[in-house]
C-alpha cells in the first residue's frame, strides 16, 4: 500500500484522474517531460540552499513531476 493505492491493483479514487492522464501520456512522453524540466532548471540556474554539517551550499533544485495527491478526507 502507498499514497496512490489501497492494495494490489486498487487505485485510490482521488488519484484516478492523475493516473488516467499519466497512462494517456505514456512512459516515453513522461521521460521527455522529466528531462525537459531538468534541462530548464539547469539552464536557469535554479537552486536551493542546503545546510550540510554546519556549512551551507547551493544545490540544484530537484523537481518531482508527480504531485502528491491528497484526498479531501485526509
Amino acid at each position: 500500500m502507498d499514497e496512490c493505492s489501497s492494495g494490489p491493483a486498487s487505485i485510490r479514487p482521488h488519484w484516478q484522474s492523475l493516473i488516467t492522464s499519466l497512462d494517456r501520456l505514456g512512459r516515453a512522453e513522461l521521460g521527455l517531460r522529466a528531462e525537459n524540466s531538468r534541462r530548464i532548471l539547469a539552464e536557469h540556474g535554479v537552486s536551493c540552499f542546503a545546510n550540510r554539517n554546519g556549512g551551507g551550499t547551493d544545490e540544484p533544485w530537484q523537481l518531482d513531476l508527480l504531485p502528491l495527491v491528497i484526498g479531501a478526507e485526509e
